[in-house]
């Protein structure tokens, strides 16, 4: 079986990796609250992580929007959204990734099988401050989140429930089990869906008083 040995939680706000290289305000203080991420990443010595992510309109749009999808292709290149960051080619996990996806597709979760796509900031900002040598390998979870109809917190709870099966499931590697963490990527200092936000809008309202808490609580585990 896989040893899921713990996972992370991190915003990706684009502007990120500018900031810090350009010392700008702020910039001390988004580096070392990555790095604390970045140390724990270290220590833990992940064989694979599992990529919690959204899609900003990028692979998916209003032609084809899954609610749940795993990118299976060998890998993936990205930002393509911010064609100004730096540009990484991201390894995938793909036999990993297509035994989750039919494990979900068994356990009752509807999940896409994408084989061909790019990374947009999402993953890449994250991973830039994370795993900068890009060497460990990801298995991208995509999560709609941006355009209604969208999965509620008990759907998405269950399919970590369910990727946590499929891992326990998997046969050991030759040099024992794989050592596996996720991240997640999001926003930690918007309110997204709450009682302010607009109706028409799916970015969310600044809520400042979230950012110390999950900075200081949520980052790693």
């Amino acid at each position: 079986m896989a040893q899921l040995i713990g996972g992370v939680g991190v915003p990706h706000t684009p502007h990120f990796p500018g900031i810090v290289d350009r010392g700008a305000p702020l910039a001390a203080e988004i580096g070392e609250l990555y790095g604390r991420a970045a140390n724990w990443l270290r220590q833990a010595r992940p064989d694979v992580l599992v990529f919690f992510t959204c899609d900003h309109y990028y692979n998916f749009f209003v032609e084809s929007i899954p609610i749940f999808a795993i990118g299976v292709a060998e890998s993936a290149r990205g930002p393509g959204d911010y064609r100004e960051l730096r540009q990484y080619e991201v390894r995938v996990h793909a036999p990993l990734a297509r035994r989750v996806q039919a494990h979900l597709v068994q356990a009752g979760f509807d999940v896409g099988m994408s084989q061909e796509f790019e990374l947009d900031h999402p993953v890449t900002v994250p991973l830039h401050f994370l795993t900068p040598g890009m060497g460990v390998p990801i298995v991208p979870v995509f999560i709609n989140g941006l355009i209604p109809p969208l999965a509620p917190a008990w759907r998405c709870h269950a399919l970590g429930t369910a990727i946590g099966a499929a891992l326990a499931g998997e046969p050991d590697e030759p040099g024992g089990p794989l050592r596996v963490a996720a991240i997640a990527s999001g926003s930690f200092s918007l309110e997204i869906g709450g009682p302010r936000i607009s109706a028409h809008s799916h970015t969310g309202v600044p809520e400042p008083g979230l950012v110390r808490p999950c900075a200081g609580s949520a980052w790693c585990r």
